[in-house]
């Protein structure tokens, strides 16, 4: 039998849809982690059952938090990341 792999995946972009690189995507309970490649793609396998935090983040751009839960399956999570306002010096 084929074991299932509770794959995460997904694209990163910013606001414009363009593919945002090396954004570093992290599932908390397990600790595993990968970066998003030049098209934005991230995955990340074996993840166990259950629910976790989901963070996402990448210097420039606002941190993203998020919650998935995890059961028998894979699952897409697409991300779009905001940049941070740069507050002017005067």
């Amino acid at each position: 039998t084929w074991a299932q792999q509770n794959l995460l995946y997904g694209t990163i972009t910013d606001k414009n849809q363009k593919p945002v690189l090396d954004a570093q995507v992290i599932h908390e309970s397990t600790e595993r982690m990968d970066f998003s490649s030049k098209s934005g793609f991230y995955q990340i396998k074996n993840l166990k059952k259950g629910k976790s935090r989901l963070i996402v983040l990448k210097p420039g751009y606002k941190a993203i938090i998020d919650t998935i839960v995890i059961e028998n399956e894979n699952i897409q999570r697409d991300i779009v990341l905001e940049l941070i306002e740069q507050q002017l010096q005067e």
